[in-house]
């Protein structure tokens, strides 16, 4: 019974998941056309959610980080870096929290 139960809550995840990554995509591409909207920040917001519960929207992203690091390579060292620090002031933050 409690193995069924947590598999329908990962089925009810993914589904749910998937439909917000779904919605903010088409939000997204609908954005890229009407000035009110910001699309591009809708498209990669909606990527990453449909990355976390569909394989092929996760090798699309993995590709699309590798292509900018080839044509942005100053950026991309500079977004290492600073995702470098993150971690680092992340995990003094967690270790600052722990009794």
């Amino acid at each position: 019974m409690r193995i069924e139960k947590r598999r329908n809550m990962r089925y009810t995840k993914n589904i749910l998941l998937t439909s917000l990554g779904w919605t903010l995509l088409i939000v997204g591409v609908a954005g890229v056309f009407l000035p009110f909207l910001q699309g591009i920040l809708f498209v990669v917001l909606g990527m990453i959610i449909l990355s976390k519960c569909s394989p092929a929207s996760h090798a699309f992203i993995i590709r699309m980080k590798e292509v900018f690091a080839r044509t942005f390579p100053g950026a991309h060292r500079a977004f290492e870096k600073l995702k470098g620090k993150w971690h680092d002031y992340v995990s003094k933050f967690k270790k600052s929290k722990r009794p």
